[in-house]
């Protein structure tokens, strides 16, 4: 991954709290995870295999060249939790959970969209890791720069973090984060094909993204250790 190593005037990952992701000292909620999700599957993979305690599988390990399931049913489960978790802060979109788990998110002009639950949309998101690892064989350092690009357009505001969002928000941010560090990339056709989307979808996240940006990808060495760090720790606890 290609990384530039300069100062910030803010090295907290506070943001990442809202995603479930630990920052340093503090405990990470989202860890206790929903029994029934282990009933959900995607082919051969089964959510109940990632998901298991530490004595029933191995740790996800960092030091492999791609990310292995646990580590992504992880970031699944934790990024979920931090969309159906915000606080209710009354701006628009209201989001409301049902007695069924399925979120309701209002907006302003009295539209309604209706979201999954936060089992059903882990599973999603799940899978659409899954696809991208598997499709086109994308690293872990990859994957964290992912975050980190998501990190950075909620820390500016540019976006908002709800279960209707996350989808959008995180494929965006896939494919700018391959793009940024492979001389040979795969084409949007592509991508859209293997997770089963809209090209003309694909490439609006993905210019929404750049422009969330403002077109800077770098990144620092100080926030990939950190967010390196707060993953190596939740995992520990």
């Amino acid at each position: 991954m290609k990384i530039k190593k300069y100062e910030e005037n803010n090295k907290t990952n506070s943001i990442f709290a809202s995603f479930g992701i630990p920052t340093k000292n503090k405990k990470n909620n989202s860890m206790d995870c929903q029994q029934s999700i282990n009933t959900l599957e995607f082919g051969q993979i089964t959510i109940q295999n990632c998901l298991a305690t530490q004595n029933e599988i191995e740790q996800p390990q960092f030091d492999t060249a791609q990310p292995d399931d646990a580590f992504l049913a992880f970031l699944a489960r934790d990024l979920c939790f931090g969309a159906y978790n915000q606080p209710n802060t009354g701006a628009y979109p209201v989001m409301t959970i049902n007695a069924d788990g399925t979120a309701n998110l209002i907006y302003a002009d009295g539209r309604v969209i209706t979201e999954s639950s936060q089992i059903t949309k882990t599973g999603e998101i799940f899978g659409i890791l899954c696809t991208i690892r598997n499709s086109f064989d994308m690293r872990k350092t990859e994957m964290l720069q992912c975050m980190l690009f998501m990190r950075r357009l909620l820390t500016k505001g540019r976006v908002l973090i709800n279960p209707w969002s996350l989808k959008r928000l995180l494929i965006g941010c896939l494919i700018v984060s391959i793009k940024v560090n492979r001389d040979n990339v795969p084409l949007n056709l592509f991508v859209a094909q293997a997770l089963g989307v809209r090209h003309v979808s694909l490439n609006e996240w993905e210019r929404s993204t750049l422009q969330g940006l403002e077109f800077e990808v770098g990144v620092s060495y100080e926030e990939y250790t950190q967010l390196d760090y707060a993953l190596h720790a939740a995992l520990a606890q």
